[in-house]
């Protein structure tokens, strides 16, 4: 999740990134509130505040825009995007009624009923969509990809754990080495050496 940045010029959320499956929300900038000089992949980019665009400068693939100005149609690419219908007065995104849980709490998964469920394009997924999941870390394809940062309705990824052998501070040789199990992302102690 990338939310409340804030920058004087463009990109207060991300700026000269890829992006997979990221909620962008609430971040503040000149132009491209959102995002801006970025390739997005299933992201969705919601109630940023700017006095121009939600995304500038950039590429979105299969993502719900929502929020933030103006859309910047002149410099963006939209391949099967998403937003409220109604707000923008364009082409470039297809209007529906995406159905968030409650955008009030900041709960920008999609509710049953909602457009942007199975409305993804095949031909703009990515090996990183698939290999990370959607943003709650659930399988980001159940029938047919979503559009935006979650997929409704499907079933959690199986995290893969890791592991560790080591040869601790009194090991001698024979001696079996340590073995820690850990989850990618989770904070290991090794004895010896600290966190990691």
């Amino acid at each position: 999740m990338i939310y409340e940045g804030e920058d004087d010029g463009c990109g207060g959320g991300a700026c000269r990134a890829t992006l997979y499956n990221c909620l962008i929300v609430n971040n503040k900038a000149m132009m491209g509130a959102g995002a801006s000089d970025c390739i997005l992949y299933n992201c969705s980019v919601v109630a940023n505040v700017d006095g121009s665009c939600p995304i500038a400068y950039s590429e979105a693939y299969n993502c719900i825009v929502s929020g933030g100005g103006n859309l910047d149609t002149w410099n963006t690419k939209y391949d099967n995007c998403m937003a409220p219908s109604g707000e923008y007065r364009t082409t470039a995104l297809m209007g529906g009624d995406i159905k968030f849980i409650d955008s009030s709490i900041g709960d920008y998964r999609l509710q049953h009923g909602s457009a942007a469920i199975d409305a993804g394009s095949s031909a703009n997924v990515q090996p990183l969509n698939l290999e990370y999941g959607d943003l709650d870390q659930n399988k980001r394809i159940k029938d047919i990809i979503d559009i935006g940062a979650y997929e409704y309705g499907a079933s959690p990824l199986v995290v893969p754990v890791y592991e560790m052998s080591f040869a601790s501070g009194g090991a001698t040789e024979g001696d079996a080495p340590e073995v820690i199990s850990f989850k990618a992302e989770e904070e290991v102690e090794l004895p010896g050496c600290g966190a990691l």
